[in-house]
C-alpha cells in the first residue's frame, strides 16, 4: 500500500478499455496517440513510439537528461520540466530519420553504463570530445542539482469510531494521499493548525452524538514529500456519526479484504483482538 500500485492498475485497466474502444484492441501507432493513453506520459510515448513505430521521437529519461545536460552543460535542475524540454529538442534535432528507436537506446545505455550519476567514466565515453563539461572538467557540476523542496506538513485527526462488530471507515478519494486506500474518517488540516475549539466544533459536526473519546495512539509519518502528524480518537460505545454514505461498517472479520495506509494498518493491529472491548 501507498507504493502507487493502486493507481498503475486503474491507469492499466482505463488504458485497456480505451485501446478497446478507440483503437479496435490494436495498439496506436503514433506518439500523439499513445500520449492520449490513461498512465502514458511524453517518455514512454516517445520510447514506444520510436521503438514500436519508427517515429522520429527523442525520448528523455534521466540517464539520457544527465548525458545531454553535460554535454551541453544545460543550466537546468535536474529532473526539471525545463531540462526534459530542452533535452528533447536537442536530440529530435541531431536524431536522424533511420532507427530513432535505436538511437534512443543508445542515449539511455550511454547514461547508465558510463555517464554515471558518480565517477562517470569520461576516458571511456565515445562522446568525450564533444562533451562541454568534461572539456571543462565540471562533469561533476551536471545536471545542476535539484533545490531541496519545502517538506509540507499535514495533520490528520482521526475518529475511530465503534459500529456493529467493528469501526467505522472510507474509501479515500480525490485526498491527494493514499488514493482507494481506507481508513477512518478523519479532520485534516494544513499549517497554521486550527485552534482546539475549531478542531472540537469540526469534530462535533461529524457526530449525532458524542459519548466521548480517549486519545489512543499519536504517530509522525513521513511521506517522500509531506510529513504527517496523526492523532487516532478512539470513541464510546453509542457513538453515532451523521450520516454520511462514504462511510461504512467494516467488522473485525472483514478487515483482511481491505488495503489500509501504513499507519492506518498499525492501529488495527495493535487493537487486534482488544478491538471487542470497545464495541
Amino acid at each position: 500500500e501507498g507504493l502507487g500500485y493502486y493507481s498503475r492498475a486503474r491507469n492499466l485497466h482505463r488504458a485497456a478499455q480505451l485501446i478497446v474502444a478507440e483503437y479496435g484492441g490494436r495498439f496506436p501507432g503514433t506518439y500523439s496517440a499513445w500520449l492520449s493513453v490513461p498512465g502514458v506520459g511524453p517518455y514512454t510515448a516517445a520510447m514506444i513510439a520510436s521503438l514500436a513505430c519508427g517515429e522520429k521521437k527523442a525520448a528523455a529519461d534521466g540517464n539520457i537528461q544527465r548525458v545531454v545536460a553535460r554535454w551541453k552543460m544545460l543550466p537546468h535542475q535536474s529532473a526539471s520540466a525545463q531540462l526534459m524540454n530542452e533535452v528533447v529538442s536537442i536530440l529530435g534535432n541531431e536524431m536522424g530519420e533511420m532507427h530513432p528507436g535505436v538511437f534512443n537506446e543508445a542515449m539511455m545505455d550511454l547514461g547508465a553504463t558510463v555517464c554515471l550519476p558518480k565517477n562517470p567514466l569520461c576516458t571511456s565515453c565515445p562522446f568525450a570530445k564533444h562533451c562541454q563539461a568534461f572539456l571543462k572538467r565540471k562533469t561533476h557540476l551536471y545536471p545542476v542539482r535539484k533545490t531541496a523542496a519545502v517538506r509540507k506538513t499535514r495533520k490528520i485527526v482521526y475518529l475511530m469510531i465503534p459500529c456493529k462488530k467493528g469501526l467505522i471507515m472510507r474509501k479515500r478519494k480525490g485526498m491527494g494521499i493514499w488514493e482507494s486506500l481506507y481508513d477512518f474518517p478523519s479532520l485534516e488540516y494544513d499549517k497554521p493548525w486550527p485552534a482546539k475549539k475549531r478542531v472540537a466544533e469540526d469534530l462535533n459536526a461529524l457526530l449525532r452524538q458524542n459519548n466521548g473519546y480517549i486519545v489512543y495512539d499519536k504517530q509522525v509519518h513521513k511521506l517522500t514529500h509531506m510529513t504527517l502528524e496523526l492523532e487516532f480518537l478512539l470513541f464510546g460505545k453509542g457513538t453515532l456519526p451523521e450520516k454520511n454514505k462514504e462511510w461504512i461498517c467494516i467488522s473485525q472479520n472483514a478487515l483482511q479484504r481491505f488495503a489500509f495506509p501504513v499507519p492506518v494498518e498499525k492501529i488495527l493491529k495493535s487493537l487486534g483482538n482488544k478491538l471487542p472491548l470497545f464495541l
